[in-house]
């Protein structure tokens, strides 16, 4: 682990992933980390194992974390591997967090469930929450790691008080700035592009553009639907499986029925 981005959701975490991907590091946002490590997080969460320990295996060939729910436990990461460089990124002010993550709060449900489930049947996000281990696991990670970092539960941003969030934006600043090393802490706003990232991190400018990803909830309408694949896939199986033993039980209890009325 060397770079360990501690800001929240919506600070630009999609963007910092892709650029220190371009800067050559390994990165798990959240598509990776719901696709390889969902029952570990759901262990880490459920208290079941020490985070730090667990973190040492988890992300030991991982140069980089952002995002859900790793930016919650971004200090215990920290614990795992200190020599780490840490990122706090910022917006550029309050209010324009406070309404961006709401909007991506209101298109949530179209991120995770299986394409062909939900744009084909339209299905809700809890028909595979129920239907698949996978699902459950990877909303109720998201739900206590939204707890932990914000102390609401992440369907309710568009309802919560706007003050109590905001108070956790900067409650969450200030404990970042706190726990760092000043040399080892890079309070950084995409917006500001390639330079002072490079500069922190010793790479060199890269000849291309920074990139911007999800804006204004781009993720929740296609933009990143590759890197959720592996994720859908393994729900879209689970919930396919459980529909046919479904049915099974439904044709069975059907005709055990007619059996015992015609017989």
């Amino acid at each position: 682990m060397k770079v360990i981005c501690a800001g929240l959701s919506k600070t630009g975490t999609k963007s910092m992933s892709e650029a220190l991907r371009i800067l050559g590091y390994n990165v798990y946002d959240a598509p990776e980390t719901v696709t390889y490590h969902n029952d570990m997080w759901a262990k880490v969460l459920g208290g079941e194992v020490d985070p730090v320990k667990s973190f040492k295996t988890m992300y030991e060939q991982v140069d980089a974390v952002t995002d859900l729910p790793c930016c919650a436990y971004w200090d215990s990461i920290l614990e795992a591997f200190p020599q780490s460089k840490v990122i706090l990124m910022l917006r550029d002010n309050e209010e324009q967090w406070i309404k961006s993550i709401k909007s991506q709060a209101a298109t949530l449900p179209v991120v995770f469930p299986p394409t062909w489930l939900w744009r084909s049947l339209n299905m809700h996000l809890t028909f595979c929450w129920l239907l698949s281990p996978t699902m459950y696991n990877m909303w109720n990670n998201i739900a206590k790691s939204s707890c932990i970092s914000l102390g609401i539960f992440p369907n309710r941003f568009e309802k919560v008080n706007e003050q109590a969030v905001g108070t956790a934006y900067r409650r969450h600043q200030a404990y970042v700035k706190s726990v760092c090393k000043k040399e080892n802490l890079l309070i950084y706003n995409v917006t500001q592009g390639w330079e002072p990232l490079c500069e922190f991190l010793g790479k060199e400018v890269p000849d291309q553009t920074f990139p911007h990803l999800n804006r204004n909830a781009a993720v929740c309408n296609g933009e990143i639907d590759d890197q959720f694949e592996m994720f859908n896939k393994r729900v879209e199986n689970e919930v396919v499986e459980r529909l046919k033993i479904f049915g099974i039980v439904v044709v069975a209890s059907v005709l055990a029925f007619l059996f015992c009325v015609l017989f």
